[in-house]
Parts: structure tokens; sequence; C-alpha cells
């Protein structure tokens, strides 16, 4: 037995062998866009997806294929990101409306840097070129490059480029360089005679809610580069290869953009959009790998009947009873995370269960109950600390980073608290599960003053997945945010009414009136 059951929550902790033993594929169900990916797909650039959709997992399967082929060169899964506050401060040094492009180019001439140190140090690619070769190059290309003389991540080189910036002037001067043209000419030339290079960015949304607004600027700017990489003329950019990982809600953005049909059904993204049935699914094949001892029959099939010892919960508040799998799913945040949180803690109760004989079937469902409900707590008040870091970094001053106080808005638990609690204060204002636009109207005018200006906190809850809303009056599930289904980046204005996500009742109590529970509209 182990102490995950279900898996390790954490994608980048867990260990290679079971993320690809435990991994849940989708491949017969081709209709089921970016999870259904396969592992050996070298056209995937960039994974999209929640955090906790499982992008680092899709990230690090498409690594070991690579890992796999003597033809090619598979860099390690790069993970040590900037800083936030050195992303706030490249922010606050390049503000203005071009700033995504700005991180764009910051993106591509850290990306080309970070190739060249590869060449230059790297003992793999000595029989490639030659020391007379590096030499000349290192001679011609120093002034771009730190003082180390190893391989650096783009990650080591975009830090070490925004340390050195303090105008946008430099800035400028740093990008363009005459260096640069000529550098992609000899990276080009070089990769025209070694095997394909990839490369793996992982973990740029990993301080993502400590900065939102600037965080997303720069995800927005690494996707760019990374796009504009893939139409670079020569070895450059077929031989190149830049996988990376940024939030649905950037993606929502650049949808809004005069280019979004160049992007929205291109075979380099892969979205990793979950919803009520897809994580059923999910939820079902994680049953099946579980070990004997967690069914109360082995030789029968392994259901989630056989392993959760019950065929119905009865929902209290409505008073009616529900079949387990929606009952439990709909309390997650449709995502592969949640799931794996919430089976580990079930597993661990029935084990418990099992070496207590005297726990009797109605005693047994109360614990069941209990245990989805902490569960849903948790993500609740989880999502709603990501909606508070969302509205902190509207009230953080302009030049916080530069004079060095922008913690208090980015890393003060209590601060985040304190926004969070707002978040709770609206929706106790709201006060029902189920909700009209005119209580949304009232709120918000309630609550103008205490907010930043032209701040929604309903578009933020909306972007986070703890509201949806009905389009029709035949809908008897509601719209969540999602980027195959509703890539709204602000509440949709034509949803009759609206819902708060089932795990919130969990965390703020609400009055009950509606008969059926809320459930999300399946996109598939």
């Amino acid at each position: 037995m182990t102490d995950f059951p279900f898996g390790d929550p954490d994608g980048a902790r867990a260990e290679l062998a079971d993320v690809m033993q435990g991994f849940v594929g989708f491949r017969g169900h081709p209709g089921w866009g970016g999870i259904a990916t396969n592992p050996d797909d070298r056209s995937v650039r960039v994974i999209i997806g929640k955090k906790g959709s499982g992008k680092t997992v899709y990230l690090r399967r498409l690594q070991v294929s690579t890992m796999a082929e003597d033809s090619v060169f598979s860099q390690k899964i790069q993970s040590d990101i900037p800083t936030t506050a050195q992303v706030l401060e490249f922010c606050e040094i390049c503000q203005g409306e071009q700033i995504t492009e700005k991180w764009r180019e910051l993106w591509r001439v850290s990306l080309h840097a970070s190739l060249l140190t590869l060449f230059l140090y790297k003992g793999y690619f000595s029989d490639y070129v030659s020391e007379k070769q590096r030499s000349q190059l290192l001679q011609r290309f120093d002034g771009i490059l730190p003082e180390a003389k190893v391989p650096h991540s783009a990650y080591d080189i975009i830090s070490y480029y925004i340390s050195s910036i303090r105008t946008q002037s430099q800035f400028k001067n740093l990008v363009d360089r005459r260096e640069w043209v000529e550098l992609r000419s000899v990276l080009s030339d070089i990769l025209k005679d070694c095997p394909p290079v990839f490369y793996y960015l992982d973990a740029v949304d990993e301080e993502f809610a400590h900065a939102p607004m600037e965080w997303h600027q720069c995800q927005k700017g690494l996707f760019y580069a990374v796009m504009r990489m893939l139409r670079e003329s020569g070895s450059l950019g077929s031989r190149f290869h830049v996988a990376i990982c940024i939030r649905d809600i950037v993606f929502s953005s650049i949808l809004r953009s005069e280019h979004a049909g160049r992007y929205r059904n291109t075979p380099h993204i892969c979205k990793l959009n979950w919803d009520t049935k897809r994580t059923e699914y999910f939820f079902e094949r994680k049953i099946e790998q579980l070990e004997s001892i967690y069914f109360d029959d082995p030789s029968k099939p392994r259901t989630i009947q056989n392993f959760l010892s019950v065929t119905h919960i009865f929902n209290e508040s409505r008073k009616i009873e529900e079949e387990p799998l929606s009952y439990l799913i709909r309390h997650t945040r449709f995502l592969p995370r949640d799931v794996v949180e919430l089976g580990n803690t079930l597993a661990q109760a029935k084990l418990a269960k099992i070496s207590k004989t005297e726990i009797d079937d109605e005693s047994w469902e109360a614990v069941v109950r209990s245990l989805v409900s902490r569960s849903a707590r948790g993500f609740a008040e989880e999502q709603l600390s990501v909606c508070a870091n969302q509205l902190a970094s509207h009230e953080r001053p302009e030049f916080s980073a530069r004079h060095d106080y922008h913690e208090l808005y980015t890393a003060s638990r209590e601060y985040i608290e304190s926004r969070a609690k707002i978040f709770k204060s609206i929706i106790k204002d709201i006060g029902t599960e189920v909700f009209e636009k005119q209580q949304i109207e009232d709120v918000r005018k309630k609550w103008s003053d205490e907010l930043p200006d032209a701040v929604d906190p309903f578009a933020i809850l909306w972007q986070n997945g703890l509201v949806g809303c009905r389009m029709k009056e035949t809908d008897s599930a509601f719209h969540f945010f999602n980027l195959d289904d509703r890539d709204d980046f602000l509440l949709p204005d034509g949803a009759i009414n609206f819902a708060f996500h089932s795990c919130i009742n969990d965390a703020v109590k609400l009055e009950i009136n509606s008969p059926d529970p809320i459930v999300e509209k399946s996109v598939v």
C-alpha cells in the first residue's frame, strides 16, 4: 500500500514511475481535446489549463517520451522561475500598453541565449560544435551571456537580464543589440547538423496567485515568443522545440486579441479542459487502479460503489438521494488534483472502516458526507484565496516592487486573508445558492466604495470557477468558465441567472433555493 493510493496531488513532486503508471489516458476519446494528447506528440508547444489541471504531468510525459529517443536532445524540465519581485520590477520599469510585447522580446532573446549556452558548455554537443567554433562563439557573444561558463536555463537568463535592466532605455538597448540577428543565424546553422533540441519550461504559473496581473503579462509574452519561434525561418524554427505551460485565463485573454483565429484550433496548443464527464471518467479509472484491499468484494468490478461501500448518498439539505460519483464530483473543482486529494482521503477512511467493523451503514455514510464536505471547504477556501490575491494585485501601489514593499500585497498572509473575507462577505450578501442579475447589481453597488475602480468581484469569481451561469431556461446545468465552452473573461451578460459552485456552500453557508444540486454543464 502507498500513502497516496490515488496518486500524489503534486505532479512535480510525484515519482516519475508513479506518474507514468498511474496516468489516466484518454486516447480512445479523440473528441475530448487536449486531455487525449499522446506523449509522443511532437507538435505540442503550449499546455493550457487551470491550477491543478495536470499541466506538469502532461509536460513530464512529453519530456519522458523525447528522453527515450536517441535521435533528439531532450533538456531537463526547467522550473527555476524568476521571482515575483523580478516580474513586478520588470512590469514597473517597462509599464505601458506594449508590456506584453516587451515580455515577448525578453523571452525570445532569453531562449536564444540559453540555447547558445547549451551548445557552448554541454558536452553532448561536442561532436557537433568544435572547440574552435566554441571559442569563436564565446568571443563573439560573450557580452550577452552570464559570467558562469555553464549551460543556463531560459529562466536563469531572463532573471539575469531583468536584474541588469533599470530603465526602458536599457531594455531597448538589450533586445536591439546587433548580436541577436547574427545569433539567430548561427543557431540555425548549428541546428542543421545536430539533433533537434527539446526544451520544457514548467512552473511559470507557480507564483501566479501572488501577482496575477503581472504574471499574466509574463506568461502571455512567453506564449507569443514560443508561437513566434515556430515561424522562424530555417532550422531554428523547425528543430528547436520549446514546450511551456500557461494558465487558462491567460489564453482566454489571447483569444480576445485580433489574432485569436491563429491560435484557437492550432495543433500546437493542448488545452486541458476538465468538465463533469471528463472528471467522472478520470475518477472511475483511478478507482480501477486501486489495490484490492480497498474494495468490499475484490472479485466484483472495481466500481465506486464497491470502493465507497454505498449505493446512494443522502443529500440532507434537499432531502434527496444522489449517485455517489456525481455527488463527489460536483464538490470538486472538476480538476484531477481535487479528485486525487479527495480519493486519497476516502481511501484512508475506507481502510479505517475495514478495521472497525462496528461502523454501520448509516454512520459510514455520515463519515463520507463529512469527508466530502471537509475537502470541498478546502477547495473553496483555496480558490477564494486565489480570488483574494487577484484583488490584492489591483490594490498594489505603483512602483511598490522597486521600493521593496510589494510583499505586503503579494505575500502577506494576513492581508490576503482580509481580502478573502471580502469575497466571503460578498457571497453572504447574495445569500442564496442560485441568484439573479439584480442581486449582483445590488451587491456591486454596496461594495463599490470598498473596492478598486473597475474591479468586478463577480468577474473574479467567474474567472476562478466559483460562479456559473445559465444561458437558457431549458438548461438544467450551469456553465462555468471553460475554454471549450465559455471563454468569456467577464461574467456573461446574456445569462438568465447564476449559481455558486457546490463547494462554496461548505465554506460560506447559503440558502438552498434550488430543488436540484448545482452541476456543471458538460462540454462533451
